[in-house]
């Protein structure tokens, strides 16, 4: 599923200064990330959308289903996004405080993953939450 500009570019900034903080272990800049995005989902105030009304389109773009399954209407009245950034902060901050030697590669992973989908535009996680039946 291609994601707005806009989403893609946030998703970038989000994963390179999580793999900047991680590679200079940054921990205070690691918390701060995970505490903006978290505070992001909570309150609904989101960089990308503030973008997308500032430059007259929409937040959503145009989101063409990828199977009959997303082609349904959402069961859950709350955005794939923001369930995306409740989702990793608390596995960020779990994996992070709790697993120097354990989970180490999990916060690695994910910078590299949400790097990965702010340049191809392609999300695993946000398809899946997608077809879970987040709109």
């Amino acid at each position: 599923m291609q994601e707005p500009l806009y989403q893609r570019l946030y998703m970038f900034f989000v994963g390179s200064v999580l793999l900047l903080a991680l590679y200079f272990d940054l921990a205070w800049l690691v918390y701060t990330l995970v505490a903006f995005v978290i505070f992001e989902a909570v309150t609904n105030l989101r960089i990308v959308k503030l973008l997308a009304r500032l430059s007259g389109s929409t937040a959503d773009g145009a989101r063409k289903a990828v199977s009959p399954i997303m082609a349904r209407t959402s069961r859950f009245n709350f955005d794939a996004e923001r369930a995306w950034q409740l989702s990793i902060g608390p596995v960020l901050v779990l994996s992070y405080a709790l697993g120097s030697n354990t989970l180490w590669f999990i916060p690695w992973f994910i910078a590299l993953t949400v790097i990965g989908a702010g340049l191809s535009g392609v999300c695993p996680w946000l398809i899946a939450l997608r077809a879970i039946g987040f709109k």
